[in-house]
């Protein structure tokens, strides 16, 4: 895709904590997404979806404010990264209907799911400039699902849903910002991360009418 005028992510915050936008006028993403399903047995199924993308801005400017004159200096470059754009982005899901001889007939309608979460997401810069120091590093996260469908007869199915989130309790960031001004000669950085959290569980219940 090509774009005129595209609205873009700066990576820096306004004077009330707001991500900055501005429009650039030539930019584009390209790239292959692939999407599969493949269910070798009654009793195992394996989702999975990928994108592999360049995502650029050409002719960019970035203004950096000068604490020693109060205006703005100017950076150009020719060809350079759109920022929370990561070139790699990967995804699968493995399930597993258990004990489907005992809990799934055609009588309760009752089944037992494990599915297993994956995600990859690459590489990725918090700012418009392709500057290592203004990236974050590639995470792999895994998420642990079970689906418990009880049938039901006051309703029409009753499904019981527990979640571990990031199970393998991994350390990883997934978004940020960055303010960058100069200053005696040196271009400073004050930015920001946030941190997901480690190994974290949900249970929840959903009623069907």
């Amino acid at each position: 895709m090509d774009y005129s005028n595209q609205l873009i992510q700066t990576g820096e915050l306004n004077d009330v904590g707001e991500e900055v936008r501005t429009n650039t006028k030539d930019s584009y993403r390209r790239g292959l997404e692939l999407v599969f399903t493949w269910k070798p047995l009654d009793w195992f199924e394996w989702k999975f979806n990928s994108t592999f993308s360049q995502n650029k801005i050409i002719n960019h400017n970035e203004y950096i404010d000068n604490w020693d004159t109060w205006g703005k200096d100017t950076i150009s470059f020719a060809k350079t990264d759109l920022a929370f754009s990561p070139s790699v982005i990967a995804g699968s899901q493995l399930s597993f209907q258990l004990f489907k001889n005992i809990l799934a007939s055609k009588t309760n309608k009752q089944s037992l799911y494990l599915t297993i979460i994956s995600k990859y997401v690459g590489k990725q810069y918090i700012d418009n400039t392709s500057d290592d120091s203004r990236s974050l590093d590639p995470y792999f996260v895994n998420d642990l699902r079970i689906n418990y469908n009880l049938g039901g007869k006051s309703f029409k199915n009753i499904e019981i849903i527990a979640l571990v989130r990031n199970v393998f309790d991994i350390d990883y960031v997934s978004n940020g910002w960055v303010y960058k001004y100069n200053s005696n000669g040196t271009t400073n950085n004050i930015d920001g991360l946030f941190p997901q959290a480690g190994i974290n569980f949900l249970v929840g219940v959903n009623f069907g009418f």
